[in-house]
């Protein structure tokens, strides 16, 4: 159960997931004790600095692998970003299911990268879920079962190219208006850009803050 420390921190991120429906954490050092390995933008740019031809060997199957520029559709229009996705290794494939085995993509190291961020957002996504069990009146440990226990999680890569007035390949926009289909969702940016729409549909600048 949390303590009354951690349930008056929760009451501050709860304020502002009630408001903006988002809040800013600092996940720079989130990492496994197992697994203490960092996965930067110098990795992600790297990968993504490759030749398309080389990229594209990382077919995208079952919606893991290497995703084009342009692409991802958003609202009828293209998006102007590439991306490389990954899910929750299983060691098989389940019909019917998107569980499966990753798909490789010639890095080993960014590879294991990834799964290693990852682990350590699942376990900062439970530090996250306690605090909105506790602003909802639940207990801390409400949603640790199979709402969000163990969950299947997305990892997602993106590159966005700088956008102007003309058309990247058809595109001017690096990700139209959308709500993401997961229960919680963590976003690391390099840069600024990215929106929310505010309770009264108002569109706001999320300030971006370097490291």
């Amino acid at each position: 159960r949390a303590t009354s420390d951690e349930r008056r921190d929760y009451g501050g991120l709860n304020r502002a997931l009630q408001r903006l429906s988002m809040s800013r954490t600092s996940a720079t050092h989130c990492t496994m004790d197992s697994c203490d390995v960092l996965l930067t933008f110098d990795d992600c740019a790297a990968w993504f600095a490759r030749d398309v031809a080389v990229k594209s060997q990382c077919t995208l199957a079952n919606g893991q692998g290497y995703q084009k520029l342009g692409l991802n559709v958003t609202q009828g229009k293209r998006d102007a970003h590439e991306a490389l996705d990954f899910f929750r290794p299983y060691p098989a494939h389940i019909p019917g299911t998107l569980k499966g085995p990753q798909p490789r993509i010639g890095d080993d190291t960014l590879q294991h990268k990834v799964n290693c961020r990852a682990k350590a957002l699942v376990r900062l996504g439970h530090v996250v879920m306690r605090a909105i069990a506790c602003g909802l009146g639940l207990s801390d440990d409400a949603f640790e079962d199979d709402i969000a226990g163990c969950p299947f999680w997305i990892m997602r890569l993106i590159s966005s190219p700088p956008v102007c007035e003309e058309d990247v390949d058809g595109c001017k926009i690096s990700c139209g208006a959308h709500t993401d289909y997961g229960l919680l969702t963590f976003l690391e940016a390099s840069a600024p850009g990215l929106q929310i729409q505010l309770p009264n549909t108002d569109w706001i600048n999320v300030p971006h803050i370097p490291g």
